[in-house]
């Protein structure tokens, strides 16, 4: 494996910009949803290839491996295991029938989107997660890390379609995929937590992990999910069109 540093010309986005950008629907928000269009067309690199196989569904290969590595540590200072299968399946089914995998960032939080000069362009940095995935997932854990909601959510997911406004029932399944995004990112609180192995310190694990456990509660209230078993009634029609 190789890692290449460079330095990026520009600064990075904040959650301030993204509200903003998806509240008004600025150029700011056109620009980041174009970058985010044109990496999910990009050829899958060879590298990735081996993790392929984890990208069947919505969560993508980490989400499976985080919650079975809280499992396995019998983690419970977080409720959050509690249900979890019958959960994922719910979420699964509000979300739709996946289409094929991409290449997918899976970290698409505001800090990884260098705004270069003049503002006319981002690039995205930290690749770490990157994997074959589902491309609105990667666009559900924008939206949930930057605290969007209502029309500034829906503003988010019509810049990436393509569309005036996003139906019903697209809005609805992107919610479940936002619910997702919040388990996910609790998730890699968790596993912070309880291995102690990344960058944060014990405290701030515990801490991320606490901040989006909160926005997992809210995602899940305001979101009906139907019953296990439902057939999914969507699929989405993804934009063609990288320009």
């Amino acid at each position: 494996m190789h890692q290449v540093l460079e330095l990026v010309p520009g600064r990075a986005l904040t959650e301030a910009d993204m509200l903003g950008a998806a509240r008004a629907r600025t150029p700011l928000l056109a620009t980041v949803t174009r970058a985010i269009r044109t990496l999910h067309a990009a050829p899958l690199p060879p590298e990735l290839s081996a993790f392929a196989q984890g990208a069947t569904g919505w969560g993508g290969p980490h989400l499976v491996q985080w919650v079975a590595y809280a499992r396995q540590q019998g983690y419970c200072r977080l409720p959050i295991l509690e249900g979890i299968d019958e959960l994922l399946a719910q979420a699964d089914a509000a979300a739709g029938a996946p289409g094929p995998p991409s290449f997918c960032h899976f970290d698409l939080l505001p800090d990884n989107f260098v705004l270069r000069a003049g503002g006319a362009e981002v690039s995205l940095v930290d690749f770490e997660y990157a994997a074959a995935g589902q491309p609105l997932m990667d666009l559900a854990v924008l939206c949930m890390g930057c605290g969007l909601e209502g029309a500034e959510e829906r503003n988010l997911l019509a810049s990436y379609l393509e569309v005036d406004q996003p139906s019903e029932a697209q809005a609805h399944a992107f919610a479940a995929l936002k619910l997702l995004a919040c388990l996910r990112e609790t998730l890699w609180g968790v596993t912070a937590e309880i291995s102690g192995s990344s960058a944060l310190r014990a405290d701030e694990a515990v801490s991320y992990a606490d901040l989006n456990y909160a926005k997992f509660v809210r995602a899940r209230a305001a979101l009906v999910l139907p019953a296990r078993g439902v057939p999914p009634a969507l699929v989405f029609t993804m934009p063609e069109s990288t320009a």
